[in-house]
């Protein structure tokens, strides 16, 4: 009789461990941001954390404390992670979603940039793959490739390396609750400096939380498990 229930308490038990896993991501992102900050962060506290990894608990839990405490974040948390559940995937598994987000961004500035130069630095920075893919951004999307000035979206410069910038910065644009501090815990996954101020305008929100969740949920669907 056991064996007809096994599935269903197989399930129930993944999901009970997804939810834990989640509840332990959304801990560590509130309160634990000296083990996820670039070091531009951390001041005097960079070379005692050295390498993360291996640092000291408590050493994470005073730098901790002092971010949050610099940063004005210890009364401002993310009490669930709803649709911004991505915000907890690893930097490894949210890095690619990162970047097709950018390449989205960037279809306008493909679709509109026809000139030899411009086709010539599109695939310099996408390459073919990513130009062809921003193409089809643009034709399937009605808002995030096309950023108010009509021109492109701006980046730091025009290297690949600025692509998944973009789209960091395109994340960064879509934590406008102050109350959650999300935002500022986010930036400080990064280098000072990366994340470019953006403005989205609701269509852009709505095709970008879209296409990230879209992303995030092929990721895990194909993650087979790995962190």
């Amino acid at each position: 009789m056991s064996s007809r229930f096994a599935p269903q308490d197989a399930t129930a038990h993944a999901l009970s461990t997804s939810a834990l896993e989640q509840n332990s991501r959304l801990m560590a992102f509130n309160w634990s941001p000296a083990g996820y900050a670039h070091s531009d962060w951390l001041g005097s506290w960079a070379p005692l954390l050295e390498p993360r990894e291996k640092a000291d608990m408590r050493l994470l839990r005073h730098a901790s404390m002092d971010l949050l405490g610099r940063h004005g974040l210890r009364q401002r948390y993310m009490r669930s992670s709803g649709e911004l559940a991505w915000l907890l995937l690893p930097p490894a598994r949210l890095e690619p979603v990162a970047r097709e987000l950018a390449v989205a961004m960037l279809g306008g500035w493909v679709r509109n940039g026809l000139t030899r130069e411009e086709v010539a630095q599109q695939l310099h920075v996408l390459g073919p793959d990513g130009r062809a893919a921003a193409m089809r951004y643009a034709a399937s999307l009605q808002a995030l490739p096309y950023p108010a000035d009509g021109v492109r979206w701006p980046m730091t410069s025009p290297e690949p390396a600025s692509v998944v910038e973009l789209g960091w910065s395109c994340m960064a644009a879509l934590l406008t609750d102050e109350e959650t501090g999300a935002r500022a815990r986010f930036l400080m996954r990064f280098p000072r400096g990366v994340v470019a101020p953006l403005e989205l305008n609701d269509p852009q929100r709505s095709e970008a939380l879209h296409l990230i969740g879209e992303q995030t949920s092929v990721n895990s669907s194909t993650s087979g498990g790995q962190r």
